[in-house]
């Protein structure tokens, strides 16, 4: 079972917490790290001298600094480079006690970016992550949406003859006055949906040469349904379907105002669909090439570090996408009894190959925008299921069952494998913001494309022989056996948006 989004949203609000507090807890302990100032700041704690001894002691320092080379004049210990914050009074001795971050800059030189937008240039090192990153998304996405044929039908009049209740005989699926086509010849569940994204990696070096990422997406599942209930015969309900026996377009009755041939017809239909849509991937990285060094702040023309990169990934990527149809159909016929008609139809696509691309990388300062261009090949196995069943209660007798409805009948209905080659390119656009040393938001846009995939709605034959529609006849129809089935393939995609927050230790 995949994890839900309301529990997903829960763990980023929560990451999202502990980031103002690191962010909280950086600032109270390296405010001079954050400001902007050429360099850390000095503090200067008075000690008075209480004692003979400590007067000796601060002798032997100014001895001890003459003798090293001190310029004349001199009269105290030197401080470093920059102002001091604080005077010592008179008769204190004054020393200067760095934070761990000021430290580190009088070592190594300014502090990798991510520890904010100083105004400052100096080596960067060898990258600009840690050695481990974790990153949570929020998605919103559209779609592909999966293409249903007409499947019900009803009249703008009452007095419409039965016969002429079906759809255009010119094969485009369409309808003319007085026909309305109440559900069907359109693509469905193509709306855009929420859904969640994790990745998660570590370098495997210092220098961050070579690293390995893996990640898992999933979106709420797409849904659309369709009931009409016709107790008193209006609307008039009606399911349509090519007649194979007279070559023209036609429909059978669910309910209908009057008699038809001295029977009635009163009843409902259900229509449910159903999308579901997940994928994961592991990758192995590989920097081609990286440069940093000093350049302007984008909004107020400050230096700042720069930093770009280039890597390239190899992996394996895995997605999954599956569709439903169910229809299910009840109807009281006087005479005749009461029937309940099931189709359902279903489809299952899973993809495995190999992913090749680049990703681009720059920093300035505290923003960051990544470009990702990838392509997976591999092989997609598409799995198709159709099953229908009919079950009749004459009036006063007891329930009959018997295999097929309308659209599923034993012509067509069984369980079906293809494999085919396939394609999976896909473009990133990530645009960061670090918060301080181990955090950072980002938002980014997302585009997907799969080449070969097997829809539900694309499996129903229209084409249709009613003397196979239960109860058929004995012996049975050797004739005209439809539908068929036939896999038909389509391509998909998906794109939107990500926002998220990513931590890095």
């Amino acid at each position: 079972m995949r994890p839900s989004i309301t529990f997903v949203r829960i763990v980023l609000c929560a990451c999202l917490a502990v980031g103002l507090t690191c962010a909280a807890d950086a600032q109270a302990q390296a405010p001079a790290a954050r400001g902007g100032s050429a360099g850390p700041t000095r503090k200067a704690i008075a000690q008075p001298a209480t004692s003979q001894s400590s007067a000796t002691a601060r002798g032997a320092q100014r001895a001890s600094y003459q003798e090293a080379g001190a310029p004349p004049g001199a009269g105290e210990l030197p401080a470093p480079n920059g102002p001091a914050v604080v005077d010592a009074p008179p008769g204190a001795q004054p020393y200067y006690d760095y934070s761990p971050v000021e430290q580190t800059w009088l070592d190594n030189g300014p502090a990798p970016m991510g520890y904010g937008g100083g105004n400052y240039c100096g080596p960067m090192g060898c990258g600009i992550l840690g050695g481990l990153w974790v990153r949570g998304e929020y998605l919103v996405w559209d779609t592909k949406g999966m293409y249903v044929p007409p499947l019900v039908i009803t009249s703008a009049v009452n007095n419409i003859d039965p016969v002429d209740l079906h759809l255009n005989d010119n094969g485009d699926l369409g309808a003319t006055d007085p026909v309305r086509i109440l559900y069907g010849g359109q693509q469905v569940n193509s709306d855009a949906r929420s859904g969640w994204k994790i990745s998660f990696g570590a370098w495997l070096d210092n220098c961050q040469s070579f690293g390995l990422e893996a990640d898992y997406f999933t979106l709420e599942d797409g849904n659309d349904s369709f009931f009409r209930n016709s107790a008193t015969g209006t609307p008039i309900l009606a399911r349509p379907f090519y007649n194979v026996l007279t070559g023209l377009e036609s429909s059978t009755l669910v309910s209908f105002p009057t008699a038809v041939d001295g029977v009635t017809y009163r009843g409902s239909i259900d229509i449910d669909t159903n999308t579901q849509f997940w994928g994961a991937g592991a990758r192995g990285i590989i920097n081609l090439g990286s440069n940093s060094g000093c350049g302007t702040n984008w909004w107020n023309g400050c230096p700042t570090q720069t930093m770009s990169r280039v890597d390239m990934v190899l992996g394996y990527r895995y997605l999954r996408l599956d569709d439903s149809l169910r229809i299910t159909e009840r109807s009281t016929l006087n005479p005749g009894g009461a029937f309940n008609i099931r189709d359902e139809f279903g489809t299952e696509n899973t993809f495995n190959g190999f992913d090749i691309g680049t990703m681009l990388k720059h920093q300035r300062g505290c923003w960051s925008v990544e470009l990702l261009s990838k392509i997976a090949l591999g092989n997609t196995r598409s799995r198709v299921n159709i099953d229908g069943a009919t079950s009749i209660t004459p009036t006063g007798g007891a329930a009959q069952q018997f295999t097929g409805g309308i659209l599923a009948q034993r012509t067509n209905i069984g369980n079906y494998q293809d494999d085919e080659f396939a394609v999976v390119p896909e473009l990133g656009l990530t645009l960061g913001y670090s918060l301080n040393p181990c955090w950072k938001v980002t938002a980014g846009y997302t585009w997907l494309y799969w080449s070969r995939v097997t829809r539900a709605g694309d499996q129903i034959d229209r084409n249709l022989n009613p003397d196979l529609f239960p109860e058929e006849a004995n012996p049975q129809t050797t004739d005209h056996l439809q539908p068929r089935f036939h896999m038909v393939h389509d391509d998909f995609w998906a794109h939107g948006l990500r926002v998220g927050l990513e931590g890095t230790w």
